[in-house]
């Protein structure tokens, strides 16, 4: 009997914690930027891509781009007390601001990563899966 007590408990548990996680795909809609090629810079394309989404119970998102590894973003209410709707994510070198199902993505290549500074900008949505 406690046997059957305790793995209902850890089914149930299991459950609550999966729950507890929302998944979300996110498809760009548009992507450009600008790049430097012989000291000068110049508007660019780049590939539109698909992206996961998990966001966890602490707020914290884990999302992977196509073809990328997961990277853990730290989520905060953006220009609190202006726009309640607007969620800025970041892990320093990386941002996204949601509002809803939409997003716009930012990255700057820049030389302090050793790179040209090259800048990358897209956005898109998601849905819930």
């Amino acid at each position: 009997m406690r046997v059957m007590l305790l793995l209902g408990f850890l089914v149930g548990l299991s459950g609550t914690a999966n729950a507890a996680l929302d998944l979300y795909h996110c498809t760009d809609v548009a992507v450009g930027g600008i790049i430097w090629e012989n000291e000068t810079s110049k508007s660019a394309s780049f590939n539109i891509k698909r992206h996961s989404m998990k966001i966890l119970p602490n707020g914290t998102r884990i999302i992977t781009s196509e073809g990328g590894a997961p990277l853990a973003y730290t989520c905060t209410e953006a220009w609190k007390g202006l726009d309640n709707n607007l969620v800025r994510c970041t892990n320093s070198v990386r941002t996204w601001l949601f509002r809803g199902d939409k997003y716009t993505f930012a990255f700057l290549y820049g030389q302090n990563l050793g790179g040209e500074p090259n800048l990358y900008i897209s956005h898109g949505s998601c849905t819930k899966s």
